[in-house]
């Protein structure tokens, strides 16, 4: 027996329903992701969600993500998904800019790219359209996931919490992309990341590029950033603003 095809926003043929849809989940998704939310504020949200879910004939997917910054995240990339927002823009901006300095990195982003920690999509989505890339994103919040789809965004894989094992072919990838994901953490030994770049490494092509938007950090977190990513055989070659890029120079190290 077929599966059942997913609704998505699309299906909703009103403009004025589809705003309304979409304005109602990113106020409840934040409204949620707010340490001080009162629960008497989200339960009207969820009521007046409910009512334009129902009018809309779309289900109520609003009650998902896993905790209070994956909702926040998925709030801010939906708004990216379906206006083209500030944060499309910024970060399209900045990714333009390396690949007008780096021609290498636009040769990368035309071929399969990996969104690591992705969300909804949203910069999956933005690869597609501004750079023709062929984007695969991957998130441990399936809801998340599933949100990005009902938005719009294609071709999301749920991997293990503990991404130290993608469920990909070696070499699949010609680069891999990250926002706010790599060291963003007070894990100042770099435990997880070494890890993860571990597994990063393994699906990249030999020539492959990574790409990561990475907030200030500060010089111990810098160096050790440094030294996780040499030790994966990853060379810095291209900057601008907070995105960096780094090549594949070697085989991951044993």
């Amino acid at each position: 027996m077929a599966a059942a095809r997913q609704i998505s926003i699309s299906d909703i043929k009103s403009t004025h329903d589809r705003r309304q849809v979409t304005d109602s989940v990113c106020a409840f998704l934040r409204s949620c992701s707010s340490r001080v939310s009162l629960r008497h504020y989200d339960a009207d949200r969820e009521k007046e969600f409910a009512r334009i879910a129902k009018k809309a004939g779309v289900p109520a997917l609003f009650g998902m993500c896993a905790n209070a910054d994956h909702k926040r995240w998925a709030a801010s990339g939906i708004e990216s998904l379906t206006r083209k927002d500030d944060q499309y823009m910024f970060h399209s901006k900045y990714i333009q800019e390396m690949i007008r300095s780096y021609p290498e990195l636009g040769r990368s982003f035309g071929g399969k790219v990996l969104d690591i920690g992705c969300s909804v999509g949203w910069l999956s989505e933005l690869l597609r359209e501004r750079f023709g890339s062929d984007p695969t994103g991957a998130d441990i919040d399936e809801h998340a996931l599933a949100l990005g789809r009902f938005f719009g965004a294609r071709n999301l894989v749920r991997i293990p919490k503990n991404p130290y094992a993608l469920p990909f072919a070696t070499g699949a990838f010609n680069s891999v992309v990250s926002c706010a994901v790599l060291f963003d953490s007070n894990d100042y030994r770099c435990e997880n990341e070494d890890r993860v770049l571990g597994e990063i490494s393994r699906v990249m092509a030999q020539d492959g590029v990574l790409v990561a938007f990475i907030s200030a950090l500060n010089s111990f977190q810098a160096g050790c950033m440094k030294r996780t990513l040499a030790r994966h055989g990853l060379s810095p070659f291209a900057l601008a603003k907070d995105w960096s890029a780094w090549k594949k120079i070697q085989s991951r190290q044993g």
